[in-house]
């Protein structure tokens, strides 16, 4: 908690603009996950940890800027915990 969440705050911000700019995630691991799907067209989020506005909320601690994949687009396989996922 002792973070420093203005840096946190740029940082996120800088990867919402990555991840938006972004057409398709590829993803793979030495365990076997190989997967790849559409981004394009989505809107990510920036987990900043700055709650200034009277409604606002999050995660903290935090530190992640994260968007949904398209629907119907995800190919190949997902490896979790040493299992198998399809």
């Amino acid at each position: 908690m002792n973070a420093d969440y203005k840096s946190i705050s740029k940082r996120n911000i800088k990867l919402k603009e990555i991840l938006e700019t972004g057409s398709e995630d590829k993803s793979y691991s030495p365990a076997g996950t190989d997967i790849s799907f559409s981004i394009k067209g989505r809107a990510a989020y920036a987990s900043k940890g700055l709650f200034h506005a009277k409604g606002e909320s999050g995660n903290l601690p935090t530190g992640e800027a994260f968007l949904a994949p398209v629907e119907g687009t995800s190919n190949g396989v997902l490896l979790r915990m040493g299992h198998l996922q399809d």
